[in-house]
């Protein structure tokens, strides 16, 4: 055993005969780290394999939903995750396709990536968290009062065709063909804010007769969604995603 103070070469003994220093305290350090070392690979392995057996699960409810959509309406709450990554995703490839824009209109001063892609971030987010509320609301009322959960899930169980049009988004806005990819934004965004929450309310409301009229909870689902849809644009004010629309009006012109 070598004393990791003085060098000095010891067979025996917890203590350094020629210093004096503790021994078995560098033992113990030594097979700690080693331990570490060890364990270290297995976590990261452990990691990997987790984020591709999740991986595998969303792919496979994607495709799913892709082929049959209606299929949401059976699953209920169980696809909850799943559908939670959906929105997500939607989220993120709508902000960054609008960044992509952002920097070809202010090329001499761009607009920094996070401030911009978390203001569309967020703006889009509270857009589809607007609608889904607003089926939320309208389904307790009139509806067979799903869950909340159920609600989300109903509705991200729409939303792959919208994912994939906005994935092709961000690939035209990289190609800088600004007007065919803002052309497949804006109505990426109308399907997943308002004609898919349509689709969904009036599913919700069709499918369970009770004494009342589908229409009326119809009519008074659109009106809280652009009810809660004004209160939100005044409260958020001037943000990126307003230049973005001034600059789409400009380029359509």
């Amino acid at each position: 055993m070598q004393c990791p103070n003085c060098n000095h070469d010891q067979v025996s003994g917890n203590y350094c005969s020629d210093c004096g220093n503790y021994l078995l305290r560098h033992q113990r350090e030594i097979i700690k780290e080693a331990a570490i070392a060890t364990e270290a690979p297995i976590a990261v392995k452990d990691h990997l394999a987790t984020l591709k057996n999740h991986t595998k699960q969303y792919s496979n409810y994607f495709m799913r939903q892709l082929k049959s959509p209606s299929l949401a309406y059976s699953k209920g709450e169980s696809e909850f995750p799943n559908a939670t990554v959906s929105i997500l995703l939607f989220t993120a490839l709508f902000s960054f396709s609008i960044y992509l824009f952002a920097v070809n209109q202010y090329w001499s001063n761009p607009p920094s990536f996070l401030s911009t892609f978390m203001e569309v971030f967020f703006v889009t987010f509270v857009l589809t968290l607007i609608a889904i509320l607003s089926i939320f609301f309208i389904n307790t009322i009139f509806g067979p009062q799903h869950s909340f959960k159920s609600i989300i899930s109903f509705y991200a169980g729409q939303l792959p065709i919208v994912i994939i049009g906005t994935a092709l988004s961000v690939i035209l806005m990289s190609l800088k063909s600004f007007a065919f990819g803002n052309g497949m934004l804006t109505v990426c965004l109308l399907l997943a804010v308002f004609f898919i929450p349509l689709y969904v309310i009036s599913a919700i409301l069709t499918s369970k007769q009770e004494n009342f009229e589908p229409l009326y909870g119809f009519l008074l689902y659109i009106v809280l969604y652009f009810a809660l849809l004004l209160m939100i644009t005044m409260m958020i004010g001037n943000l990126t995603i307003n230049s973005y629309v001034q600059n789409l009006t400009y380029l359509f012109k």
